[in-house]
């Protein structure tokens, strides 16, 4: 899902990779922030609940070579695992312009 900030004239894309504990959702962001050397990103950042099996994580990255004309493009990682504890998709409930 995309959310287009006319004012600030950018375009920010939500890529979340969502699955079960131990898919490997965690695992690819961190893989993605490492393949990214010398590109303009932020941090790796955890949030949520901490768990010693898995985390979610965050970064922001520009990437190079992307343009649209009049706007800058940012793209935002997300990795989320599970469910919530009703057993429902926490990820319209976080995300929810996220067109899940």
């Amino acid at each position: 899902m995309a959310v287009i900030n006319f004012a600030r004239r950018e375009i920010i894309t939500k890529i979340v990779y969502y699955g079960a504990p131990k898919a490997g959702t965690t695992s690819n962001v961190r893989k993605l922030y490492e393949g990214m050397d010398g590109r303009p990103q932020g941090a790796l950042l955890p949030f949520g609940p901490t768990d010693e099996v898995e985390q979610s994580l965050f970064f922001e990255v520009i990437p190079d070579g992307l343009e649209l004309p009049g706007f800058s493009l940012r793209l935002r990682l997300i990795s989320l695992t599970g469910f919530d504890s009703d057993g429902g998709a926490v990820v319209p409930r976080l995300f929810p312009d996220s067109g899940v």
